[in-house]
């Protein structure tokens, strides 16, 4: 009788441990599928600005008109600041 309790006991703790296993593995999983999201959020970001500072180092170069439609180019190719809004910062 006390070894049947024991090996039951023994067989609820294994279920239970690997129960808190799975728990954390899904745990970390989510957690690396929320990294990578935002991995793949922080290169876009900047890919813009690398775009962005390509364009502005070009319209140095520009004078009058020229520059002008340059910058009206320039800000049409800034995204929809709230598009790009994550969390309550811009950036």
């Amino acid at each position: 009788m006390l070894e049947q309790s024991n090996r039951q006991l023994a067989e609820l703790k294994l279920r239970q441990q690997k129960t808190e296993l799975e728990n954390a593995q899904k745990s970390l999983n989510n957690t690396r599928k929320e990294l990578t999201t935002f991995a793949v959020f922080l290169q876009s970001k900047n890919d813009l600005l690398v775009k962005l500072r390509n364009m502005i180092r070009q319209g140095y170069k520009m004078t009058g008109d020229e520059l002008s439609n340059h910058l009206k180019s320039l800000n049409l190719s800034l995204p929809n600041t709230k598009a790009w809004t994550k969390r309550g910062t811009i950036f």
